[in-house]
């Protein structure tokens, strides 16, 4: 019996991508053999199930593969090493015969006022956002853009809304401690710890505001096709509604790798403007519309169009940027590996919230003291989140 000395070192990572544009296959790109006498195993995955007899580099795609998302393993194994396994990202395909705008999931927020978004959808997000890891880096903190918020479960409620299509909606609520302290509280934030010591200041500077997210991270993740919500906030300077996805790898290759895709961004500071931006290891490439009044305090629909290495931004039904893969530029992100880098061919998670301050378009979004806001409660209003196919494009995710 050999003597194991190690994990064979296997360097790079494992893709799967259409081989033409005519979506005949689907290849597979892995690292060689980092062995003269290492092998390597393929195996590919649909719905999470194996596909038998298919362990070739290239796998022809058939109606075997409709409403699912197709993936491959490749474990490197040599004598003397532990195995190593990588996973590939997956890549969806939607039932046949569905065309552009056949709705596949939905949450309208019409369930019983005052009760909290689906559970098996939807999971509150709680916590500070600041880096417990590096307490003496304060720019690495407040969810990493200087928020002065705390997210807190129950701030995120159905309730009646004026305007909502069928006059329920999901409420965000940011309330102000001072004037309206959560009996929960206080709650600490980044500001609340010198970046010298990394201690907490005496007296406490407790947490200024609390506010809501929920994400379906865990839960539902959403791969191409069309998403789209509803969206209205009284915010003003120093709010930040927000309508995003990060990749579902999030937890385990971190940010920008994981790619993020932000529908809707509103800057309280310029309230007429919308920006959809993408983040990753190139180039962050995105756009922005405006209008005369405020965008952000009237109803609108935010949407995004997604399709292998393509990605289109919308306000009520007009695309004001699109995005190829082929658009992108390197960046001060970018490793030598991952030049060029497209994150979006692999399934995403959304995230609604409501920020308070925080470093958004060149830091005008952050009083001094985000108590300069001058109401004590901001709200962001969401009438529905609506998914559907598009061209033939669009698979739901179940994780749970």
């Amino acid at each position: 019996m050999s003597r194991v000395v190690g994990t064979l070192p296997v360097p790079g990572v494992a893709t799967i991508s259409f081989k033409d544009e005519a979506h005949s296959a689907l290849v597979l790109t892995s690292p060689a053999l980092p062995k003269p006498t290492a092998t390597k195993t393929i195996t590919w995955y649909a719905g999470g199930s194996l596909i038998e007899g298919e362990n070739a580099a290239e796998l022809a795609i058939d109606e075997r593969f409709d409403s699912l998302s197709v993936t491959a393993r490749v474990v490197y194994a040599n004598v003397g090493y532990s195995s190593t396994t990588l996973n590939a990202n997956s890549i969806g395909f939607a039932a046949p015969g569905v065309t552009e705008n056949a709705l596949i999931w939905s949450d309208e927020f019409d369930s019983e006022i005052g009760s909290e978004p689906n559970g098996e959808d939807w999971h509150d997000v709680t916590g500070n956002g600041r880096n417990s890891n590096d307490p003496y880096t304060p720019v690495a903190t407040g969810w990493g853009n200087l928020e002065r918020q705390y997210y807190l479960p129950g701030s995120s409620i159905i309730q009646s809304m004026d305007g909502a299509t069928d006059g329920k909606g999901l409420l965000i609520t940011a309330q102000h401690q001072v004037a309206n302290p959560n009996p929960a509280g206080p709650f600490d934030c980044w500001y609340s710890f010198s970046a010298r010591t990394g201690k907490k200041y005496d007296p406490p500077q407790n947490c200024e505001w609390v506010s809501g997210k929920i994400t379906t991270e865990d839960r539902i993740g959403f791969l191409y096709g069309h998403l789209e919500a509803r969206i209205k906030s009284n915010g003003t300077a120093g709010t930040w509604p927000a309508f995003w996805m990060l990749g579902q790898d999030f937890q385990k290759i971190g940010w920008p790798g994981c790619g993020e895709i932000d529908i809707h961004e509103g800057n309280g500071a310029i309230p007429n403007t919308n920006w959809g931006t993408l983040h990753g290891y190139s180039y962050w490439p995105g756009g922005q519309t405006s209008q005369s009044t405020s965008m952000i305090a009237g109803w609108h629909v935010y949407g995004l169009d997604w399709k292998p290495n393509y990605i289109a931004f919308s306000v009520d039904g007009v695309v004001y940027k699109t995005i190829n893969a082929s658009d992108l530029q390197t960046s001060p992100w970018n490793l030598d590996l991952k030049k060029n880098a497209w994150e979006f061919n692999k399934p995403q998670f959304a995230i609604l919230n409501l920020a308070i301050g925080g470093k958004i378009i060149g830091n005008n979004n952050m009083p001094v003291r985000t108590g300069d806001i001058n109401t004590d409660t901001k709200t962001m209003q969401v009438d529905y989140i609506r998914y559907s196919s598009l061209d033939g494009y669009g698979t739901l995710v179940r994780y749970k």
